[in-house]
């Protein structure tokens, strides 16, 4: 299944061995090996593999007939023109290539494979938008100009909470990228940009995760712990219970309790007499456990 998998991979994708071996750095006849089942890629390589291909190393050994990463996107989050913007305006600080990789803390190759179009960390554009001193949006060529500085940062620099927050739901609701942007009826792109990078949407657009995902608005921007939404009924008393001193609040969480245990019982009472389609039992003349004789 690998074999068959490594190669109908490659072929779908337009690509020749001599393509494959120079991005995953092999031999020709390694990956000739690989394909026609003669040798099984190690532990490292098949990461590699699952990376260029982008898919999950279940689908290549034929664990699962899902080609996709769970929880990953088939938009890589940069493209080749967005390389060749961040490529202008490295050119446009006057430093070398050596120089920006070092001030990264990467390889000289690895930035220049951004510049091709790999997808780039968000730690790393953070640190190149402040090299270039420009703002994140305008070096990956979302805007033309850069946005101005404000308190000494350019904006939107994505708080990374925000980011697991949203997969986090992602995950619970067993979603990917393209299942979202289906679901709300944006681009794919617009959905990584947003959990990837941090670029806000349009309201509407942020309105509908936020229903989508079933929880509040603040949660979702790290605004609070609680995933509650509060109604509009429901805002008076919380702000009153905000303005009770500690004892005052221990006093009123217990009549509470006491409120949901009374309402449990007369459910439960109530149950007993229903049958399985919510319809009364025929009485039997003894609900009252009156006694005679």
């Amino acid at each position: 299944m690998l074999a068959k998998r490594l190669k109908l991979l490659r072929e779908k994708q337009g690509k020749g061995q001599q393509e494959v071996c120079a991005a995953l750095n092999i031999e020709q006849s390694t990956l000739a090996n690989y394909e026609n089942g003669k040798r099984v890629p190690k532990i490292d390589i098949l990461i590699k593999i699952a990376r260029y291909y982008n898919v999950s190393t279940d689908y290549l050994l034929g664990m699962a007939d899902q080609r996709m990463p769970y929880g990953v996107s088939s938009y890589s989050g940069q493209n080749e023109n967005t390389g060749k913007n961040i490529l202008f305006w490295i050119g446009k600080t006057g430093l070398g290539d050596d120089e920006v990789a070092e001030m990264l803390g990467i390889s000289e190759e690895l930035l220049k494979s951004y510049y091709s179009g790999e997808s780039m960390p968000l730690e790393t554009l953070v640190k190149l938008s402040e090299i270039c001193e420009v703002s994140t949006d305008c070096l990956l060529g979302l805007r033309e100009k850069t946005r101005p500085k404000q308190d000494g940062q350019y904006p939107f620099r994505f708080d990374p909470k925000i980011s697991r927050r949203l997969k986090d739901q992602m995950q619970r609701m067993d979603e990917s990228y393209s299942q979202i942007a289906a679901t709300i009826g944006i681009e794919e792109e617009e959905v990584f940009d947003f959990l990837e990078y941090g670029f806000v949407p349009h309201i509407s657009v942020f309105i509908q995760i936020v229903e989508h995902f079933l929880v509040s608005s603040d949660f979702l921007l790290n605004r609070t712990d609680s995933t509650l939404t509060i109604q509009e009924d429901e805002e008076e008393l919380l702000r009153s219970y905000r303005a009770l001193n500690h004892k005052s609040k221990t006093m009123a969480l217990s009549r509470i309790y006491e409120l949901e245990r009374e309402e449990e019982s007369l459910v439960a009472a109530k149950n007993r007499f229903l049958d399985s389609e919510g319809k009364s039992l025929p009485s039997s003349g003894t609900e009252g456990d009156t006694r005679t004789g």
